[in-house]
């Protein structure tokens, strides 16, 4: 089935996009290719199939012909539910990742410090 511009969006893609966006990623919606979303980000191009649930995912876990056909030429398909799903797709990580390597990088350079001081 092809879509056209009537074709309703899922409810989490106005989300998705604004996050994405927000770090500087280009996006355009996409009508009658089977994803959402072709996006650009560091000179790298990454399509988008947005759900708007894990079922809908589920029940879509096997690309249909048409993914399946960018898949073979080495153009994964990757699907979303949400814009922290859309931005691993993508290569970039959340502020929580980085907090927690931050933490953990503090974390050694405390330990590191503590037995230095416990060695003199």
């Amino acid at each position: 089935m092809r879509r056209h511009s009537t074709m309703k969006r899922d409810d989490a893609e106005p989300a998705i996009v604004r996050a994405l966006e927000q770090f500087g990623c280009t996006v355009e919606r996409v009508n009658g290719l089977p994803f959402d979303l072709l996006v650009l980000r560091a000179e790298r191009v990454f399509l988008l199939e947005v759900k708007s649930s894990a079922a809908a995912a589920r029940a879509k876990t096997a690309p249909n012909k048409r993914q399946a056909a960018f898949r073979r030429v080495g153009w994964p398909v990757h699907v979303v539910l949400s814009p922290a799903d859309a931005l691993r797709a993508v290569g970039l990580v959340s502020w929580r990742a980085v907090a927690a390597r931050r933490a953990a990088d503090a974390e050694r350079r405390i330990e590191a410090e503590v037995e230095r001081l416990g060695a003199e």
